[in-house]
């Protein structure tokens, strides 16, 4: 028999995240509120709604707040999957549920978009639901955004380390603009940030309801102290505010 799906229990975490149960209630259902996920399904039984893929630690960009630790070696990390082994994964997701949402990022997964394209729309005819994780520095190919339903762009801040003439591309930039199922996600580390992201949505005419701000972090203490301030900078732009749910439940750990 398959172990029983975890689930959050708030209590355990009094005193440690504060307003975390705030921040996510409208996401997650406590188990004091309902009977699932503890209704005699298995994780063998269990069909994900979500999967991430981080289909390459390969980068063409190498960010000071990176939390998998991108690289840009031609080759990416040596663990990584072949474009064979790839397809096979996927295949064994597409078995298990065929409508799940995937969630294609990196390193930069635009830098093997041609090899994308295939797996995605063999899968796209299957049910799936994709986005896709970039740093705005890659034009996708048609054969690619027509099958894409939403992008998570993440142009780099000064504060990433990137020089400005590899991080910001104007004519990339142009080319989400123009996609409706594209967001624009600016990772925010210090107050002059917001200064900077509210210059290239003026440059560049951004949609302001299509820029989403995510506060730096690998700590709690550090998303909950910047989380105070740039969500109050969201609701006087007119932004959108991001948390980063992981480092609330489990800190900076890896594989979870």
């Amino acid at each position: 028999m398959g172990k029983s799906i975890p689930v959050l229990n708030f209590t355990q975490l009094t005193g440690k995240l504060d307003s975390l149960e705030q921040q996510v209630s409208q996401f997650v259902t406590s188990p004091g509120r309902s009977t699932a996920p503890h209704d005699g399904r298995t994780v063998d039984e269990f069909k994900p709604f979500l999967v991430a893929l981080n289909l390459t630690k390969r980068c063409n960009l190498k960010c000071a707040h990176c939390y998998l630790d991108a690289t840009t070696k031609a080759g990416g990390g040596s663990d990584e999957l072949t474009t064979e082994e790839c397809y096979r994964l996927i295949g064994q997701i597409a078995e298990v549920n065929r409508g799940c949402l995937l969630v294609i990022t990196g390193g930069e997964p635009l830098l093997q978009q041609r090899d994308l394209t295939g797996l995605v729309a063999d899968l796209k005819s299957r049910g799936f639901y994709f986005e896709v994780e970039t740093n705005g520095t890659l034009v996708p190919i048609p054969e690619l955004a027509r099958d894409i339903d939403q992008w998570n762009v993440s142009p780099k801040l000064e504060t990433s380390g990137n020089p400005l003439d590899r991080r910001v591309l104007p004519q990339v930039l142009e080319s989400f603009r123009q996609l409706p199922g594209a967001y624009f996600k600016f990772v925010v580390v210090e107050p002059q940030d917001v200064e900077e992201v509210c210059a290239m949505r003026d440059k560049y005419k951004l949609p302001t309801e299509r820029i989403v701000l995510l506060p730096e972090g690998t700590t709690v203490e550090q998303v909950q102290r910047r989380s105070q301030w740039v969500s109050e900078v969201c609701v006087r732009e007119g932004f959108r505010f991001s948390t980063r749910l992981h480092i609330l439940l489990w800190g900076d750990q890896r594989g979870r």
